[in-house]
């Protein structure tokens, strides 16, 4: 089983994303970022683009003492830190530790969030599972297609895991496991409205 170690946390409406080194043959580019984000990641903004921030940094409290980037959205609109990465008939786990907070104007519904978008071998999503906080208004709604974890406000790091075959069969029944071929793993802040 291959797995992306990948370790996350959240704060004041910014994703901080670090981990240990990454072993030989994992799939995730520059999954610990020793690098620059622009090996491996992409940065995408949306809404008020003036209002995202991507910063690496050493210093956001993670429990070792690697690198981790700061993804940060103050404005209506989302800032993402994306990688896609191809699975094959393989099965895959992952793997990351978070700490997820939201802060400012609840009425602005943030959201922090670490996802896994499925997607075909065209590309085109069929499902994804997501790892949340959220304000109370937050709309995302858990189907047979996406499988939502709420994450309760931590002020320190916790661990989760996930085998994708056990996530598909269990909680995801309305994707078939046979056509995922790709995996988006997407590092996020959303505020989803102004005011």
């Amino acid at each position: 089983m291959k797995s992306f170690p990948l370790l996350v946390a959240l704060a004041a409406l910014a994703l901080d994303v670090g981990c240990r080194s990454v072993p030989p043959g994992t799939d995730l580019v520059n999954g610990g970022f020793e690098q620059p984000l622009d090996s491996g990641w992409q940065t995408a903004r949306g809404g008020d683009i003036r209002a995202a921030t991507f910063e690496r940094r050493r210093d956001l409290g993670q429990p070792d003492t690697g690198w981790a980037v700061r993804v940060e959205q103050e404005g209506q609109g989302y800032a993402r830190l994306v990688q896609t990465v191809s699975i094959g008939d393989e099965a895959y786990a992952f793997g990351f530790t978070a700490r997820l907070s939201i802060s400012g104007s609840l009425s602005c519904i943030p959201i922090a969030a670490v996802l896994l978008r499925y997607l075909d071998e065209a590309g085109s999503e069929l499902g994804s599972t997501r790892w949340y906080r959220a304000a109370p208004d937050c709309n995302w709604i858990s189907s047979d297609t996406c499988h939502l974890i709420p994450i309760a406000e931590n002020a320190s790091w916790t661990g989760y895991q996930l085998n994708l075959p056990d996530e598909l069969v269990l909680n995801l029944p309305g994707i078939a496991a046979e056509r995922v071929r790709r995996v988006t793993v997407e590092l996020a802040a959303f505020v989803m409205a102004s005011g």
